[in-house]
C-alpha cells in the first residue's frame, strides 16, 4: 500500500478494527437469561402468526420472526387460500393489536439481548451517541468479517495518504451522516441499522477516486464493487425475487461523503503538502516512487504507470519522479508519452553547462522516440556538446534534426547550425545557411559568406557570430565519420603523386612511431610486479622479449588467475610503449618476425593492402545500411605508405589499452597439459585456454588484414573505428565467419584476437577479407557496461557478434565461447590453423 507521508503508524484504522473486534465481542457475552427471554419472546410471536398468517408485517417484524419462517407460513396460506374464510375487520383490527404487542416484546428482549440491535439506528431516531456507536457491532458473522477486512485494506492506504488527523475526522463523518439519513429517510418499523457498512461506503469510494489509474496497490475500482457484492448479497441475502429494506439512504450518503472528501483532499493538496512536510528522509520526493518501484517489483506495470503518470501531472518539477516515469517509458516502448517532460530538462542542463547529462537524455530519445521533432534551438546545443565530445556521429543527427525544425530555426541558430556543421557535414551547413539566407535582415558579411558556401561548397567562410548565440564556435570539429562507398584517399598523399614518394627511411620510420619516451625498464617491472601480485624475484616474461609491454588499464591477466578470481589491473599502471624499429624496406612474415599488427599474410609486399572499406559492404547492402567513410583513394596505398601505416599501428598495438585481455606467458609450465591426450587447461569455471596443434596440410589462402576497435554493437550493424580512417559500420549479415583464439607474441602475454571473415564462402583462389579486434585496444566494459567483469563483456560482445551475423564460428561455437578459447604461440600459428592461410 502506498503511503505518502512515510512509515507513520494507521493508528486511527488500527483503532476503528480494535473496536469493531471488541463490539463483536460483546455482542457474544450477553447475560444468559436477556438471551433465553429473547428467545421465548421470538417464539411467542412466531406461534402467534402461525395461527394468524394475515397479519401486517414490518421489515423489523420479519427480521425478529425470521425470513425464512415467514416465507413458510405464507406459502402454507397460499395453498389455504381457498377453504380460508373471511375475518371480519374488527377481528382482524384486534389480531394484528395483538401480534404487534407480541412483535414489540420481542423486539424489546433482542435489544437487551444484542448491542447491535441496542445501539442501532432506528427510522425516526434522534441524533445520540448510537448515531456513532452503530459502526462497531455486528448482528452477523459474516458482516463483521467482511467489514473489518475491508477496513484494513483501504483505511491504512487512506490514512496513509492523508494523514491520521484528517482520517479521524472522515471517519466521523462517514459514521455520522450515514446514521443520520437512515433515521431521517428509512422506512418506519425497519431492522435497526448498525454495523460499519455506511463508514465503508464512504472510504471505498475515497479510496477508488484517490487511487484512480493504480496509486494504491489494489485498485479501488475492484474494492468498491467487491464490497457491494459481499454487502448486499451475502450478508444482507438481496435476490432479484426478494430485495428486501436494505439501508439504501445510508450506503447512499456514505458513498457521497467519501465522494466529497476525495475531491476536497485533491482541492486542498493535502497529499502533497504532508508529502512535504515528512522531509526527504521519509518521502522520496513523491509517494508514488514507493508505490511505482513496489508494483514493478509485483509485474503491475500498468500500475506503476498510472502511479508515476498522475503524480508527474500534479508535481511536473520533480525531477526524480519525472526521471523514473522516464525510465518506465523507455522499458515499456511509450517515451513518446514523456518525453514533453524530458526537453525542457535537456535545455535546462546545458543552460547549466552539464552537456553529458543532456547528451544522455538524447541518446535515449533518438533510441527510444525517434519520431519525436524536438526544437531546433535544443539539437543545435546538443550538437555543439557532441562536437566537443568528439562525437560526430550523434552531432551530425543532431544538426539534421535542427535544419529539419524549420519553424523553430531562426536565423540565429541557422548561422550557428552552419558553424557546427561546415567542416562535419556540408550538406546540412548548406541547408542551414540556405534557411539563414532567407532573413533579408542578415548581415551582409555573413550573407556573402552563406552565399559563398551555397555557390561553391566552400565551408571555410567565417561568419559573423549572431548576439543570440549562447554557445561559442571555439570547440573543434570532431573527425569525419568513415562512408565505405566513397574511394580512400590518404590524409597525408596526393592521388596523383608516386608511391615511391612516400619511401621512408628508417629514421622516418621511427619518427613516425608514437612519440612517447622509452620507459626505465625498471619502471615497468615495479610497476608489473605491483599491478599483478608478482613477487620481485619473478620474471614477468622472457629476457629476450624486450619490446613487450606491462598490462594497461583493464588489462585482464589470464596467467593469474586465482580459482575464484580474475587479476585486473588498476588505470594508474597504464604503460605505453613505442614500436619497435621496422627494417626499411622489408616486410615481415607472419612466422617469422611478424608485426603487431597482423596485417601482413604474404610474401610479397605488393600483395599487402588494407582492405578497401568498400568492399566491407555490397552496392545493395550500402542502400539499407549507412556507413560513412573518409574519402581515400585506394590507388594512392603503395606498399611504402602502407608500412608507414602499418608501423604507426605496431605502435599503438604494443600500447596495452583498456579492456585487454591475455594469458601469461611466463606461466607456460603451470599452463601446460599433464599429457601429450590432454590438452585443455583450466584456468577458471569459465574460462579455459586450449593449446592446439597445427591441422593436417591442406590447400592455404592468402588474406587482407583491417585492424579495427568496436565503437557500438547495434541490433543491426557493427560500429567499428579503422585506425587513420574513422568510423565504419558493418551489416552482420556481411560477416560469414568468426575465429576468436588467444595469441602469444603479441604483447606480454597472449592477447584474445576476434577475426571478423567477410568472404569465408568464396572462392579458394580469393584472399580472406578480415576485420580483426584485439582485445588490448579496446575496453569491453564501454560496450557491456552490465558486465561483472572486462572478461565477462568481452565474451558478451562476441557472443552479440556471433548470434547477430549467425555466422560460422571457427574452429567451433565452444571456442568462440571461450569454453575454452584456443591458444596459438603466434598468429601464423593461428592463421594455418584456423583460418588456413598460408604462411
Amino acid at each position: 500500500m502506498g503511503r505518502s507521508t512515510g512509515n507513520r503508524l494507521p493508528v486511527v484504522t488500527l483503532l476503528l478494527a480494535v473496536l469493531m473486534i471488541a463490539g463483536f465481542a460483546v455482542s457474544g457475552m450477553a447475560p444468559a437469561g436477556a438471551s433465553l427471554e429473547a428467545e421465548r419472546a421470538r417464539e411467542a410471536a412466531q406461534e402467534f402468526y402461525h395461527r394468524h398468517p394475515d397479519v401486517t408485517l414490518s421489515e423489523r417484524d420479519r427480521s425478529l420472526l425470521g425470513a425464512r419462517y415467514v416465507e413458510e407460513i405464507l406459502a402454507a396460506q397460499e395453498f389455504k387460500a381457498g377453504r380460508r374464510s373471511t375475518t371480519p375487520p374488527r377481528r382482524r383490527a384486534r389480531i394484528q393489536q395483538q401480534f404487534d404487542a407480541l412483535a414489540t416484546a420481542a423486539f424489546r428482549a433482542r435489544q437487551a439481548a444484542d448491542p447491535a440491535w441496542r445501539f442501532g439506528v432506528n427510522p425516526g431516531d434522534r441524533a445520540t451517541r448510537d448515531f456513532f456507536a452503530y459502526g462497531f457491532f455486528h448482528d452477523a458473522v459474516m458482516g463483521f468479517v467482511i467489514s473489518l477486512a475491508f477496513l484494513l485494506i483501504a483505511g491504512i492506504g487512506i490514512e496513509g495518504a492523508w494523514g491520521s488527523g484528517a482520517f479521524a475526522l472522515f471517519c466521523l463523518v462517514a459514521l455520522f451522516f450515514p446514521a443520520l439519513a437512515h433515521a431521517g429517510l428509512a422506512n418506519p418499523g425497519g431492522v435497526p441499522f448498525s454495523g460499519a457498512s455506511g463508514l465503508l461506503a464512504a472510504l471505498l469510494v475515497a479510496y477508488w477516486l484517490r487511487g484512480w489509474g493504480g496509486r494504491l496497490a489494489l485498485p479501488g475500482w475492484m474494492l468498491l464493487p467487491l464490497w457491494l457484492f459481499a454487502e448486499y448479497i451475502i450478508v444482507r441475502g438481496v435476490w432479484l425475487d426478494r430485495v428486501g429494506d436494505p439501508p439504501i439512504f445510508a450506503h447512499a450518503t456514505g458513498l457521497a461523503v467519501g465522494i466529497l472528501a476525495a475531491a476536497g483532499v485533491g482541492m486542498l493538496g493535502l497529499e502533497r503538502r504532508l508529502a512535504e512536510r515528512a522531509g526527504p528522509s521519509q518521502s522520496a520526493s513523491n509517494p508514488a516512487l514507493a508505490l511505482a518501484a513496489r508494483a514493478i517489483a509485483e509485474g503491475q506495470l500498468e500500475a506503476a504507470w498510472s502511479a508515476l503518470s498522475n503524480a508527474a501531472a500534479e508535481n511536473p518539477e520533480d525531477d526524480e519522479l519525472v526521471l523514473a516515469w522516464w525510465e518506465l517509458a523507455c522499458e515499456e516502448g511509450r517515451a513518446g508519452e514523456v518525453v514533453d517532460l524530458i526537453l525542457p530538462r535537456i535545455a535546462e542542463e546545458l543552460r547549466r553547462g552539464d552537456g553529458e547529462t543532456a547528451i544522455e537524455y538524447w541518446f535515449e530519445i533518438v533510441h527510444h522516440a525517434p519520431e519525436v521533432e524536438v526544437e531546433a534551438r535544443i539539437t543545435a546545443r546538443l550538437a555543439e556538446a557532441l562536437i566537443e565530445r568528439g562525437d560526430s556521429a550523434g552531432a551530425r543527427e543532431a544538426l539534421r534534426r535542427a535544419v529539419e525544425d524549420t519553424q523553430g530555426l531562426t536565423t540565429a541558430l541557422a548561422q550557428r547550425v552552419v558553424r557546427s556543421a561546415r567542416e562535419l557535414d556540408p550538406k546540412i551547413a548548406q541547408a542551414a545557411a540556405a534557411i539563414a539566407l532567407k532573413d533579408p535582415q542578415l548581415d551582409p558579411a555573413s550573407r556573402e559568406a552563406l552565399e559563398a558556401l551555397l555557390e561553391t561548397g566552400d565551408p571555410g567562410a567565417e561568419l559573423t557570430p549572431s548576439h543570440e548565440d549562447e554557445v561559442t564556435d571555439s570547440v573543434d570539429p570532431a573527425p569525419p565519420i568513415l562512408d565505405l562507398n566513397d574511394r580512400i584517399q590518404s590524409d597525408e598523399e596526393d592521388p596523383e603523386e608516386s608511391p615511391g614518394e612516400f619511401a621512408m627511411s628508417a629514421s622516418e620510420e621511427e619518427d613516425s612511431t608514437i612519440g612517447e619516451e622509452e620507459p626505465d625498464p625498471q619502471e615497468i617491472e615495479d610497476a608489473t610486479f605491483s599491478e599483478l601480485g608478482l613477487a620481485e624475484d619473478e620474471e614477468l616474461a622472457p629476457p629476450d622479449e624486450a619490446d613487450e609491454t606491462s598490462p594497461g588499464f583493464g588489462t585482464i591477466d589470464l596467467s593469474e588467475i586465482d580459482p575464484a578470481a580474475l587479476s585486473i589491473a588498476s588505470p594508474e599502471d597504464e604503460i605505453e610503449l613505442a614500436a619497435p624499429e621496422p627494417v626499411e624496406g622489408e616486410m615481415s612474415e607472419p612466422g617469422d618476425g611478424e608485426d603487431d599488427s597482423g596485417d601482413s599474410f604474404q610474401d610479397d609486399s605488393e600483395d599487402l593492402e588494407f582492405l578497401d572499406p568498400l568492399e566491407l559492404l555490397s552496392e545493395d547492402e550500402f542502400e539499407s545500411v549507412a556507413v560513412e567513410t573518409e574519402i581515400v583513394d585506394p590507388d594512392a596505398l603503395s606498399a611504402s605508405n602502407l608500412a608507414e601505416v602499418a608501423e604507426e599501428a605496431d605502435a599503438g598495438g604494443d600500447v596495452l589499452a583498456a579492456g585487454e585481455i591475455v594469458l601469461d606467458e611466463d606461466e607456460d609450465e603451470t599452463l601446460a597439459p599433464s599429457d601429450e591426450e590432454d590438452r585443455i587447461i583450466e584456468l577458471t569455471e569459465e574460462l579455459l585456454v586450449v593449446e592446439d596443434e597445427p591441422p593436417a596440410e591442406s590447400v592455404f589462402r592468402s588474406a587482407k588484414v583491417i585492424e579495427a576497435v568496436p565503437v557500438g554493437i547495434g541490433e543491426d550493424v557493427l560500429e567499428v573505428e579503422i585506425d587513420g580512417r574513422g568510423v565504419g559500420r558493418i551489416a552482420y549479415p556481411r560477416i560469414e565467419a568468426l575465429a576468436v583464439a588467444a595469441i602469444s607474441g603479441l604483447s606480454a602475454r597472449p592477447v584474445l584476437v576476434m577475426d571478423l571473415v567477410l568472404n569465408w564462402k568464396a572462392d579458394p583462389g580469393e584472399p580472406f577479407k578480415l576485420i580483426r579486434i584485439k582485445g588490448n585496444l579496446f575496453d569491453p566494459l564501454t560496450l557491456a557496461p552490465e558486465a561483472e567483469s572486462p572478461l565477462h563483456a568481452l565474451k558478451e560482445i562476441i557472443a552479440a557478434i556471433a548470434d547477430r551475423s549467425g555466422a560460422e564460428c571457427l574452429p567451433d561455437s565452444a571456442a568462440v565461447a571461450g569454453n575454452p578459447f584456443r591458444r596459438f604461440q603466434d598468429l601464423a600459428e593461428y592463421e594455418q590453423a584456423i583460418l588456413g592461410v598460408s604462411s
